[in-house]
C-alpha cells in the first residue's frame, strides 16, 4: 500500500522495516537480531519520507552481510535529524562486502546493484542539492582492530517533510477556496 504513496510518516517506514525484519529473523531461525532507534528530537509520526527507501539497504545487510556469518548477526538501524535532514544509518556486523562478493553469486550481485541504483536515483531526486553537493548515501566497510572485515555501514541523508498530510490538506483547501 505504501509503495503507491509519495510520502509516508517515518513511523510507517519503521513499522514496515520491523515487520520485514521479524519475518527474516524467523526465516533464518534467529541467526541475527536487529535494533531500531530514533535519536533525540526525532518524531517518527511528524517526519514524512518517500516509502521503501531503506528496504534495499536492510535486505543487503541481511542477505550479503549476515548470511555468510557463522555466529549471530546484528543489524542496527538508527535515525537522527540534523539541519533539517534525516540521517539514517544501517549498520551490520556481517562479513563485509568483499567476503560477501566472494561467497555470493553474480546474479545476487546484479540484483543488489540494481536495487541500490534505483534507490540512489530516487534519493537524488528527493534531495536535490544539499549544502551545494549531491548527498545521497555512502557505504563504509567496517574493520576490527586487527584489520579484519567486521561489517558494513550505510549512511543515508534524506530531505524530509514535516506534517505532510496537514500541508497537503491546506493546499487542497486553498485550491477549493480559489475555485469558489
Amino acid at each position: 500500500n505504501n509503495s503507491k504513496k509519495s510520502w509516508i510518516p517515518l513511523e510507517e517506514e519503521i513499522d514496515m522495516l520491523r515487520l520485514s525484519l521479524d519475518m527474516e529473523e524467523l526465516r533464518f531461525r534467529d541467526a541475527f537480531h536487529y535494533e531500531l532507534s530514533c535519536g533525540e528530537g526525532v518524531d517518527p509520526s511528524a517526519l514524512f519520507i518517500p516509502p521503501l527507501l531503506l528496504q534495499p539497504f536492510v535486505e543487503n545487510a541481511i542477505w550479503h552481510g549476515l548470511m555468510h556469518k557463522k555466529e549471530n548477526g546484528l543489524v542496527s538501524i538508527s535515525f537522527r535529524v540534523e539541519n533539517d535532514i534525516l540521517h539514517c544509518t544501517v549498520l551490520d556486523n556481517g562479513v563485509g562486502r568483499s567476503e560477501s562478493a566472494n561467497a555470493g553469486s553474480k546474479s545476487s550481485q546484479a540484483h543488489k546493484s540494481m536495487g541500490i541504483q534505483i534507490t540512489k536515483e530516487r534519493l537524488a531526486l528527493i534531495n536535490g542539492e544539499l549544502n551545494d553537493e549531491k548527498v545521497v548515501f555512502n557505504i563504509e566497510d567496517m574493520v576490527d582492530k586487527a584489520g579484519q572485515p567486521s561489517g558494513t555501514k550505510v549512511n543515508l541523508s534524506i530531505r524530509f517533510q514535516q506534517n505532510y498530510e496537514t500541508q497537503k490538506e491546506s493546499v487542497s483547501s486553498l485550491k477549493l477556496k480559489s475555485h469558489d
